[in-house]
């Protein structure tokens, strides 16, 4: 009995079994978070088991960790965010590697800021040659930029332009007889009542461009936008750019793209769109002189969250694929590389306990997007420097191909 006693003794003193870091977190934008109710975090292994799941606030440092042994060196990341307005988020991470550290934006952070004011423009043209739709560019606060649509009436058009700069720079870009034409302002204040004649004043860019396209039967629109950088960027949104042209049609192309001299970059972003499938390609540095757009097909065999199966004729680097309710109040992304492994649980106890009348595992499947990048930009990359911005930044040339539901 004694010999027993002491065994039992013993058992209970064993040391606990040591825990792995699988992710370490911290959450930066504080003044963004106020109107945000709930934030979790947890992390699965590639099997779906849950590994450690915590709440988080802004400005603080986490530690996600697990006693359980590993199948594999790369997690799945998962994170909740329920507003207090009744919007709900979710973001799932697939094929991180074991022990990263992230420091997380909130989504959504522009740097755009309030308008300090607007300008008037009217611009006067006479048939048979009106524009077409007119596109302003405004220098934003930050790193952002203001775009503004205007449809060409019979008469003049008259424009409101809000500033977000004082004084600002002005790019008002639209087309004649299809040639992409470009009015630009300089030194705009809050209160200026402009006037511009289009058949004088927009002038056609130095270098014209024209894209075709190889599958022109099934194209319902067509946007291009390109952009002169004053210095050349990996951002997306580089401060310091102009607006060379811009393109918006329904129309299934050949479209004209033009560049005007004296930048030392540009900026390109092309995108077709069809019957529940879109084309981008997008580059920044030398002009583009062709659009290559993917050509593959997909096709989903599961379209539930927790295990999304499907097969695509194509290779990619990323892929990006949302579930939506029907009004969008919740909306879960998941990222991923061709390797990830969507095994997705149910949310952790204390998620389900407080939000299980969401049923967010039950979300409709809406969209999946690839994306190629072709300037070595790699899923690595984008988890370290991506998800602290727009999904793609650091990437200064890609092709990307998005499938609907």
């Amino acid at each position: 009995m004694f010999v027993s006693l002491a065994l039992v003794t013993c058992k209970k003193h064993e040391d606990p079994a040591p825990k792995t870091t699988v992710l370490t977190f911290r959450q930066d934008n504080t003044g963004l978070l106020t109107t945000f109710s709930d934030d979790y975090i947890f992390a699965t292994d590639e099997t779906g088991a849950m590994l450690d799941n915590q709440a988080f606030e802004s400005g603080t440092t986490i530690t996600l960790a697990t006693s359980k042994a590993l199948p594999t060196q790369k997690i799945n990341v998962t994170i909740f965010r329920k507003e207090s307005a009744g919007l709900t988020w979710v973001r799932t991470f697939l094929g991180i590697p074991v022990g990263q550290t992230w420091q997380y934006l909130v989504p959504g952070a522009s740097g755009q800021g309030a308008s300090t004011g607007i300008a008037l423009l009217t611009i006067n043209h006479q048939p048979p040659s009106p524009p077409g739709a007119v596109f302003i560019l405004t220098d934003a606060t930050g790193n952002g930029l203001a775009d503004t649509e205007s449809s060409t009436p019979s008469g003049d058009i008259k424009v409101a332009i809000p500033l977000y700069k004082t004084p600002t720079r002005v790019c008002v870009a639209s087309t004649r007889n299809n040639q992409p034409t470009l009015l630009t302002l300089n030194n705009i204040s809050p209160g200026a009542d402009l006037t511009a004649n289009f058949t004088t004043d927009f002038k056609v860019l130095d270098h014209l461009v024209d894209i075709s396209f190889s599958e022109p039967n099934t194209i319902f629109g067509i946007s291009a936008l390109v952009q002169g950088l004053d210095a050349n960027s990996s951002d997306i949104f580089p401060a310091g750019n102009s607006l060379c042209s811009r393109y918006l049609t329904n129309s299934p192309g050949p479209i004209t793209i033009g560049y005007n001299d004296g930048f030392p970059a540009f900026k390109t972003e092309i995108s077709i769109f069809g019957s529940k499938i879109s084309k981008t390609y997008f580059k920044i540095g030398n002009a583009a002189i062709t659009a290559p757009l993917l050509n593959y097909t997909m096709s989903v065999t599961n379209n539930t969250i927790g295990g999304f199966a499907f097969a695509i004729s194509g290779g990619y680097n990323l892929r990006r694929s949302l579930w939506a309710s029907s009004n969008s109040t919740t909306t879960w992304e998941v990222y991923s590389s061709p390797e990830g492994k969507q095994l997705i649980p149910n949310l952790p106890d204390e998620l389900n306990n407080k939000y299980g009348s969401l049923n967010l595992t039950q979300l409709p499947y809406q969209y999946s997007e690839f994306t190629s990048f072709l300037d070595g930009f790699t899923y690595e990359k984008f988890l370290l420097r991506g998800i602290t911005g727009p999904w793609t930044k650091g990437s200064t040339e890609y092709q990307k191909i998005q499938f609907g539901n």
